[in-house]
């Protein structure tokens, strides 16, 4: 019998050289800020450095905000800021100790540059090696599926969506590690096997959809799909699927719930706030 792609030294070496490659080109060309980028950046800043989700202090850079109750907040679904928080938390010890203070222009600009690199690059980077090895198992060769991994990554949208602060890339990858793990349900021979591979799939599908609240009918789709790979093995199966999913998705929703309640009182989204005037 042949080994899992993933357990085949080739394969791992050509997913190791595609994984580098991917994300030096989308960390080297870092686009910079915009009123999208900004938004997001600012609620980063105003958590690290203030420890508040008011953008107050920061928000004349952007137009991308909410106003509530005379303060502002950042507009914008917060996954990709929270994913963020702890690479700031690294980097901001890290610039001081090559003598630059992070809430500099300067620091800001470098602090910028590795959130970006570390929340949006890396996943969209290790997304193209997930969609290498999915390649492989759905029966293509290893050229075949490079390729397919090249085209979504430099051939497509995607390289200039991972090269910036924006949610897109992030829920891309997402969404390939959703689909990825739905179709280890399928291959699932034990009951632990059913429930992790089913909570992988509700906490990514669950993190898109706290990226960008237009995901979720998508991250429905995957979670249908995760249910239909097991529906053939009986009852305890799919409730087994069935509360993998469900846990999953319910972190990420207690997450997203808890950033309304604490930004708004509410459970309104956040672009329901956005005020064109303020």
């Amino acid at each position: 019998m042949s080994p899992l792609p993933e357990k085949n030294p080739s394969h791992r070496k050509t997913a190791i050289l595609l994984g580098i490659v991917f994300f030096f080109s989308f960390s080297y060309f870092y686009e910079g800020g915009g009123w999208n980028q900004n938004s997001r950046f600012d609620l980063l800043r105003a958590i690290v450095e203030r420890h508040t989700l008011r953008i107050d202090a920061y928000h004349e850079n952007t137009q991308d905000k909410a106003h509530f109750k005379g303060h502002y907040y950042s507009d914008k679904a917060p996954g990709l800021v929270f994913l963020a928080v702890p690479f700031a938390l690294v980097a901001r010890p890290a610039l001081r100790i090559v003598g630059v203070d992070p809430e500099s222009p300067r620091g800001e600009v470098a602090l910028s540059y590795f959130v970006s690199a570390g929340a949006v690059a890396l996943p969209a980077a290790l997304a193209a090696v997930c969609l290498f090895f999915l390649g492989l198992r759905l029966g293509g060769g290893s050229s075949a599926a490079a390729f397919g991994a090249l085209v979504m990554s430099l051939g497509a949208p995607m390289w200039a969506y991972a090269s910036l602060f924006w949610a897109h890339a992030l829920v891309g990858a997402c969404f390939v590690f959703a689909f990825a793990s739905a179709l280890k349900v399928r291959e699932s021979k034990d009951a632990r096997g059913d429930f992790l591979w089913a909570l992988g799939v509700g906490l990514a599908a669950g993190w898109a959809t706290v990226t960008e609240y237009p995901a979720a009918p998508a991250s429905a789709i995957l979670a249908l799909l995760t249910l239909s790979q097991a529906w053939s093995r009986g009852s305890a199966a799919r409730w087994r699927v069935m509360a993998g999913v469900g846990v999953g998705a319910g972190v990420c929703l207690v997450v997203l719930l808890w950033y309304l309640y604490a930004a708004f009182g509410t459970f309104r989204p956040s672009y329901s706030y956005y005020d064109p005037n303020s």
